[in-house]
């Protein structure tokens, strides 16, 4: 097992994350203020709906997808490589502790958040690789270049202690990047639009815990005691705030009246604000709005089409992403020539049954799909005895740049029979006319 494994444990308390600096004790405390009021770090933004949603969207998608090695063949061609150490890192247990989906759900979670993703890659003696398991980021401080050109990762251990770990023995997914090393946490570079989606659902939960209405004011003429002024409160209060009493008549006195003095939620657009609070975060995430229920602009006949650009706009550029991680940092130099990684993402970009069976036929009838391709396709079994693994053509198409030079009829060149045994000879006069008509018999008849 690898040293660093028991990283993966959650830590109970400050000090276990390494020397107390400013930023890590802000960090814990909650994380800076922003200018709506609420601090935002990891804990806190994880609990709004909407951001949490585009991020798990994201990370289960991912993660869903099957993933495999492959060998190149020659001249041309792939086939599956179980017989690669990566292919069961990748496909099927990373570590003895996690499945393929959960080491990549958690991968893609945390570079989401944080846009950084670490794990250590465990090699035998011949530097292959054995297991991966995943850091903690939060305890991973930015690489640090060293005079052979190479990175090393500073690491804080459980105890405290400081590791560098070399660039071959790290597994490093990053988000947007300004210098390629380190990717920005979205957390961090829109704190602010966090704090005012914390702001409004701390609002919408006071709005219903406290009262049914905004502030306001109970005003008199008449001059009361500082009793007499503590009791009405109380018994305002009382009888008014939460929920459960909301519409209850009021009953006033000394000449007390209600004074409305804030806006209702109508009147300050509290749905809008929501409902665009939302948008934000499928901006800052790229997220189809629909994925995470926000339907005002989705209808019956997009939805198919948004469900493509979710794959081609949203999860395709992770994909492509952790794939060349991949392949840069599991594979050896000399094998990366031959073996790469590879996600089937064909079963998402599907659309309904009839453009499934119009593609298909065309597949078909162009020759580059046999029927037990479609059958593979589906998830059927072949066709027995090999009678689907054919591959068909139209006999009425001709090749590019032949069209201009069509093929010569052919004919018969064979003289007609003849009666057997007897040969016929003609007889004609001066001018050409036929006088007679000798047979006689072949010798061999």
């Amino acid at each position: 097992m690898s040293v660093f494994a028991p990283a993966i444990r959650a830590f109970t308390s400050i000090e276990s994350i390494g020397p107390l600096t400013s930023k890590r004790v802000l960090e814990y405390l909650g994380g800076g203020p922003t200018l709506a009021g609420p601090r935002v770090n990891l804990d806190t933004a994880m609990g709004i709906p909407a951001a949490y949603a585009c991020n798990r969207v994201i990370a289960e998608g991912v993660a869903s997808l099957p993933l495999h090695t492959y060998k190149r063949l020659e001249p041309r061609g792939r086939q599956l490589a179980p017989e690669h150490p990566t292919f069961r890192l990748l496909a099927e247990e990373p570590n003895p502790w996690m499945s393929s989906y959960k080491f990549r759900e958690t991968q893609q979670g945390q570079v989401g958040w944080r846009g950084n993703f670490f794990a250590e890659i465990e090699r035998d003696f011949w530097g292959r690789p054995i297991n991966l398991w995943p850091l903690r980021a939060d305890c991973m401080d930015r690489p640090e270049v060293v005079s052979a050109g190479t990175l090393v990762y500073p690491y804080k251990l459980p105890s405290g202690n400081k590791v560098g770990l070399p660039q071959h023995l790290v597994l490093h997914l990053r988000g947007l990047s300004s210098d390629g090393l380190w990717g920005y946490s979205p957390i961090t570079v829109f704190r602010e639009t966090f704090g005012h989606a914390m702001a409004v659902r701390e609002h919408g939960a006071r709005y219903f815990g406290q009262g049914a209405e905004p502030g306001g004011i109970l005003q008199t003429k008449a001059r009361l005691s500082d009793e007499t002024a503590d009791r009405i409160d109380k018994s305002w209060t009382a009888a008014h705030e939460g929920l459960d009493k909301r519409w209850r008549i009021a009953i006033l006195e000394e000449g007390v009246e209600w004074k409305q003095v804030g806006m209702s939620n109508e009147d300050s657009q509290f749905i809008e604000t929501q409902s665009l609070t939302i948008l934000d975060f499928c901006r800052i995430f790229r997220m189809q709005p629909h994925k995470v229920a926000e339907m005002t602009h989705s209808t019956f006949t997009n939805v198919e089409a948004q469900n493509i650009e979710h794959v081609t706009d949203t999860l395709m550029p992770w994909i492509v992403n952790s794939e060349q991680e991949y392949h840069r940092s599991l594979f050896l130099p000399a094998e990366r020539r031959t073996y790469y990684p590879k996600h089937t993402v064909t079963a998402l970009l599907r659309g309904d049954m009839a453009a499934q069976a119009n593609f298909f036929r065309s597949g078909v009838a162009g020759g580059w799909f046999s029927p037990d391709d479609v059958r593979e396709w589906l998830e059927l079994n072949p066709i027995p005895d090999g009678k689907g693994d054919v591959y068909f053509r139209q006999l009425n198409m001709v090749a590019v740049g032949d069209e201009d030079e069509p093929a010569e009829p052919e004919t018969d060149t064979t003289p007609a029979p003849q009666a057997r045994g007897v040969r016929k000879t003609v007889e004609r006069d001066a001018q050409g006319r036929i006088t007679a008509v000798l047979e006689e018999p072949l010798p061999w008849a």
